[in-house]
């Protein structure tokens, strides 16, 4: 917050990695409290942080500007730190006329470096304030329950803009000048800090209310508004030698230049003695730049002036590169076209250090409190988490190791399974092995079937696709199948089958009543092609098994 006498200017900035993003800004006019109207800084601040609730999150950097304020160099010997509040202090109090006054102001100090004039001396921007002007700004604060965490002289956070630049050397001296509406301020910086500053009482109002005098032209007395005069600011700025001819609302360009020719060079006048103070006062110190900020910046033609008048080059302050406007590209615009007047309060919310903070001690341990708060919370925080964690964890692996032991009971009730089923198989292979092996000892003991089967594997038929063979003696088959195909084997052999088959007799000349021993064999079968007549097919089978010679 740029807060002025006259205008609190403001700006919500948001941080994104290296990237800076603009949430809000604006500015509020702040009238003197007449009857009837409140106006005071009091109901503006109230207005601000209303239509901005996340002011009330962010961390609030306030400007100093006024003239109980002190910024200037010094320079001290090697002392302890003690020591150096104590010559800061002192030196605050001279230059505000506070001396022996102990609570009366309120300073810091930052180190700058060697004094090259003087060797084994340290330089300090020392910089101070009297306590009331703070107090009122931080009451005013407290009321709307917001606890700034930063108050800093508004010339020295200008260093943040200063590192903005793209062509501005380390070591470059450069100037800034600030134009307000009342008053302007003049800043040289070197080496990145404070070097020189000075207020000039000559403002943006200066040339407005300039161009709203009376111009005469062609007997006819022509006089402008104060909004006239702003756009005319806008439109045609400073027109001397560059409007030569042209006219506004009836009323030449170069009579309105005419009636702010007094202010301009009041203005160049003032910064040109204070560049040639500096430079008396640094030896020939050169200033390399000069970039203009503020809302009278705004001025058309102003930095072509300027440098034509003090022989210097002369810049409108550029909008950083990595800056970018949230809203979409209308509210990106508006912010480019009021930047100037912004640029304080941009280069406020870019200070980042908390060296050089002008904040009362009571409000600073208000700060340290909320942050060892904070990291007491977020201990907390982080304790109940890794205890969830923890618990997580844990339920997971107790989730997991049960899942283990009932895939691993199944599997042992699996395995008792398998055990019985084996045992069981076992069994039964012993029982099929103790049956095959009674077969196997059968065959051997009677060589019938094993002839049979030899005879039968070498000429059955080729067309026949064997299904069952039965072997046995003729009184043990009670089958009419069998019988009637015993019927067909006798027709079919003929008298010379009979003759074989016939009973022997005994030597005493009676029948032998001994049952026969001839074998009989059962063959049963599919043909893989139609048979027209399975009778010759039978036939042609046993004769090819009498000519085989394998019957006996």
């Amino acid at each position: 917050m740029d807060w002025g006498g006259q205008s609190v200017k403001y700006l919500l900035l948001r941080r994104i990695g290296s990237r800076l993003r603009v949430e809000s800004f604006g500015r509020a006019q702040i009238r003197q409290k007449t009857e009837g109207a409140d106006d005071t800084a009091g109901r503006v601040l109230r207005q601000i942080f209303s239509q901005n609730r996340q002011f009330n999150k962010a961390k609030t950097v306030i400007g100093l500007d006024n003239a109980n304020l002190v910024v200037k160099r010094e320079t001290f010997p090697a002392l302890n730190k003690k020591e150096l509040q104590q010559s800061a202090f002192f030196s605050v109090q001279r230059e505000l006329n506070k001396e022996g006054e102990e609570a009366a102001v309120t300073y810091d100090f930052i180190p700058i470096g060697p004094d090259s004039h003087t060797p084994g001396n340290t330089e300090y921007v020392v910089f101070g304030a009297t306590e009331e002007s703070i107090l009122v700004k931080t009451a005013l604060l407290m009321n709307e329950k917001i606890v700034p965490a930063k108050i800093i002289p508004s010339i020295m956070a200008l260093r943040n803009l200063l590192a903005t630049l793209p062509t501005v050397a380390a070591t470059d001296a450069v100037g800034f000048l600030d134009i307000g509406s009342q008053k302007s301020l003049l800043v040289f910086f070197k080496n990145g800090q404070v070097d020189f500053s000075r207020e000039i009482i000559v403002g943006g109002d200066d040339f407005s209310r300039a161009i709203t005098g009376t111009v005469f032209h062609e007997g006819r007395a022509i006089q402008y508004s104060y909004e006239e005069a702003q756009i005319f600011k806008g439109k045609y700025g400073y027109p001397l030698g560059y409007s030569e001819g042209m006219m506004y609302r009836g009323a030449p360009l170069t009579e309105v230049g005419t009636m702010m020719r007094p202010v301009m060079e009041r203005l160049t006048g003032e910064v040109h003695r204070s560049i040639g103070f500096y430079r008396d006062k640094t030896g020939g110190q050169k200033i390399s730049k000069l970039y203009l900020i503020g809302g009278g910046a705004k001025l058309k033609h102003l930095p072509e002036v300027l440098s034509e008048k003090i022989e210097m080059p002369v810049f409108l302050t550029p909008v950083p590169k990595n800056l970018r406007v949230s809203g979409g590209k209308e509210r990106e615009k508006a912010f480019e076209s009021r930047f100037y007047e912004n640029a304080m309060s941009l280069s406020l919310a870019l200070e980042s250090t908390p060296a050089g903070n002008l904040l009362p001690k009571a409000y600073q341990r208000i700060h340290t409190i909320s942050s060892i708060q904070k990291y007491v919370n977020l201990a907390l925080f982080v304790g109940v988490m890794t205890a969830c964690l923890f618990h997580y964890s844990t339920h997971s692996r107790l989730s997991s190791l049960k899942t283990r032991i009932v895939t691993m009971e199944k599997r042992a009730a699996e395995s008792k399974n398998n055990v019985r089923r084996y045992d069981a198989c076992s069994g039964d292979r012993e029982k099929q092995s103790a049956a095959l092996k009674r077969i196997n000892e059968k065959i051997v003991q009677n060589e019938a079937p094993i002839q049979v089967l030899r005879l039968i594997s070498q000429k059955l038929p080729h067309d026949l696709r064997l299904t069952d063979v039965t072997i046995g003696s003729e009184q043990g088959w009670v089958s009419e199948e069998v019988r009637t195909m015993l019927g067909v084997f006798k027709e079919v052999a003929g008298s010379g089958d009979e003759k074989k088959k016939a009973k022997p007799k005994t030597k005493t000349g009676s029948e032998d009543t001994k049952p026969s021993n001839q074998i009989l064999v059962s063959i049963k079968g599919k043909s893989r092609a139609s048979i027209p007549d399975v009778r010759i097919s039978v036939a042609e089978f046993m004769i090819a098994l009498e000519n085989s010679g394998l019957l006996e």
